[in-house]
């Protein structure tokens, strides 16, 4: 006999989660960037324990039809994209149609949704990757997306998550790097009752810096943009006299989309030269 054998559709899934999903903070992301591209302007994130025991993303975007709700489910279904070529101009924050159900593979997950034109939501819930039931439900239009027990059936990845307070730490990171350039949306994440990050809707790119680092330190950066064979490059900097010895604050986008890149914070490091005492 062979020794090359397809795996099961449940090693399969949970493989395909652990390249999605690393810790709470990444399930964070995912669904705040589905909310984001569903044309939502208010955009609310309730944690527990870190997001171990519940994260939950509610938005006021497009929410889905029966058909939709149940695609969203499916692995490599998206609304995003259609054919290889649309990789070369997509300006959604997801296009894989892997984050949904990878995250459902390893949580309890339940979508609540309603379009605007419907009179009646729908419910879905999902376990360990695994369809429980759809039904309809009262709902405000948008949708609400609850994990709760993340890593629930996978004990051994759920060992390697830090302490609470870590895990929170690394969700409002991620929450403050998505909502940066978003200006016009509103963002908010609370900790069962204590608000974490309220970034209300602003006009302008200084107005959301403040709210993330303080008027001082938004009031002391310089705003540079150029446009380069095509690429068009805006950027904030802060003085030489702004230094840190960590480059955390160092924020990157690439169409809006936040990316962490060697080469590129090396290069900007690099640009203020001997301005930067070393280190």
């Amino acid at each position: 006999m062979g020794l090359i054998r397809i795996l099961s559709e449940k090693v399969a899934s949970q493989i395909a989660a652990g390249e999605v999903v690393e810790r709470p903070a990444s399930v964070a992301r995912e669904l705040i960037d589905n909310s984001i591209d569903a044309g939502s302007t208010r955009i609310l994130v309730k944690i527990e324990n870190g997001g171990r025991n519940l994260i939950r993303v509610m938005d006021n975007g497009a929410g889905m039809d029966r058909d939709d709700l149940l695609l969203c489910a499916e692995r490599h279904a998206t609304s995003k994209i259609s054919e290889i070529g649309d990789l070369f101009s997509v300006r959604t924050l997801g296009f894989r149609g892997e984050a949904v159900p990878s995250i459902a593979a390893v949580s309890r997950m339940t979508i609540t949704t309603r379009t605007m034109d419907q009179l009646v939501g729908l419910r879905l819930k999902i376990q360990g990757g695994k369809i429980k039931e759809i039904e309809e439900t009262g709902a405000p239009a948008g949708t609400t997306v609850e994990v709760k027990d993340l890593f629930f059936n996978t004990p051994a990845r759920k060992k390697f998550l830090r302490s609470a307070s870590t895990e929170t730490d690394h969700i409002v990171d991620i929450l403050a790097r998505i909502a940066l350039p978003f200006t016009t949306l509103s963002f908010r994440l609370e900790d069962r009752d204590k608000t974490l990050l309220s970034l209300p809707s602003v006009e302008s790119d200084v107005s959301r810096l403040a709210s993330l680092f303080g008027h001082e330190v938004a009031g002391s950066l310089i705003s540079m943009e150029r446009e380069i064979e095509g690429v068009r490059l805006t950027g904030y900097l802060s003085p030489p006299e702004r230094d840190r010895a960590r480059g955390d604050h160092l924020f990157v986008y690439v169409n809006r989309r936040s990316v962490r890149e060697r080469l590129l914070t090396h290069a900007v490091i690099e640009g203020y030269g001997s301005r930067l005492m070393k280190g």
